[in-house]
């Protein structure tokens, strides 16, 4: 009889406890690197805001520096008309041959031209009117060279409003009455409109509302006083 000697049999399989290597783990969802749509719609209305913005402030300080200047014309201009008065012993306009004199053929409404003209004449009084040079519109009258217009800063013509004028053109006329000369700017809409409506608008009365509305930013020198 054979006997298996126990010492010799084969070994025990041994388990292997070793895992297998790792897989690497799988790669998350990556964002695209580029701007959503609604990412570049904020920021372009964004700009657009921006520049809205700076266009309109813009615009807000241009008129206002346009409106100081245009007052500050008007003071020059009221300026000369009371030099005028204290070297003469009355305003311009005051005597009929002002508006008769030969040498100032203007439309009748121009009535800036015919200060110009016939209060530079005084040396005082030429001297404030000349600072204006930039301001003033020259043209020949009968071989005559001098200034015949002065305008705003929106290049409407300014005028001189005198008690005794012949002022025809219908809107010049509805200018504020008042018993000493003055000058006005039309603003910078360039429409006179009708002073007498703006102050029943203010008044709360009844009134036309595109009338009142234009005279709303005019310019007159009496109220720079």
């Amino acid at each position: 009889m054979t006997y298996s000697n126990p010492t010799t049999s084969a070994p025990p399989r041994q388990r292997n406890f070793s895992r297998a290597a790792a897989a690497p783990p799988r790669p998350r969802h990556q964002r695209n690197a580029g701007f959503t749509l609604m990412e570049i719609l904020i920021v372009v209305f964004i700009i657009v805001g921006l520049v809205a913005i700076t266009l309109a402030a813009g615009t807000y300080m241009r008129s206002a520096a346009q409106s100081r200047q245009t007052a500050v014309l008007l003071q020059t201009l009221h300026n000369a008309s009371t030099e005028y008065q204290a070297q003469m012993g009355y305003a311009w306009g005051d005597r009929p041959n002002h508006w008769n004199d030969p040498t100032n053929v203007y439309d009748p409404d121009n009535t800036i031209g015919w200060f110009l003209r016939g209060t530079q004449r005084v040396p005082e009084v030429y001297q404030i009117i000349a600072a204006l040079r930039e301001q003033l519109e020259y043209g020949n009258v009968n071989g005559d060279t001098g200034p015949i217009a002065a305008n705003d800063n929106w290049g409407t013509a300014i005028v001189y409003r005198h008690p005794d004028a012949n002022m025809t053109d219908e809107p010049i006329r509805y200018l504020p009455p008042r018993h000493r000369p003055y000058f006005a700017s039309a603003g910078p809409d360039e429409q006179w409109g009708d002073y007498e409506e703006w102050q029943n608008r203010e008044r709360g009365e009844p009134h036309d509302a595109d009338l009142a509305e234009q005279a709303a930013d005019n310019i007159y020198s009496f109220e720079l006083d």
